[in-house]
């Protein structure tokens, strides 16, 4: 399975600085594919973008990823929304 990460532009020692994008409109949001959270990640860059600013008080977005992970990796990730 893969998610959509996004890294932020945020000073150093802050805490968090990344946040996975797990849900779009309250339903579970993860692909089968990497090549399926990549057109996703194409398609809503925008909103992707703005959604991941105004978690961290408006900073801009460093990068967007997707990373393969399984349930055993779930415990692992950044903040989770």
């Amino acid at each position: 399975m893969y998610q959509l990460l996004i890294i932020m532009f945020v000073g150093l020692h802050v805490g968090e600085d990344s946040i996975i994008v797990d849900r779009q409109h309250g339903e579970p949001l993860s692909f089968t594919t990497e090549q399926e959270c990549m057109a996703h990640m194409k398609e809503n860059t925008d909103a992707l973008k703005a959604f991941a600013s105004s978690q961290f008080d408006g900073a801009p977005v460093k990068m967007m990823l997707c990373v393969e992970v399984d349930a055993s990796d779930e415990e692992k990730l950044p903040q989770r929304v």
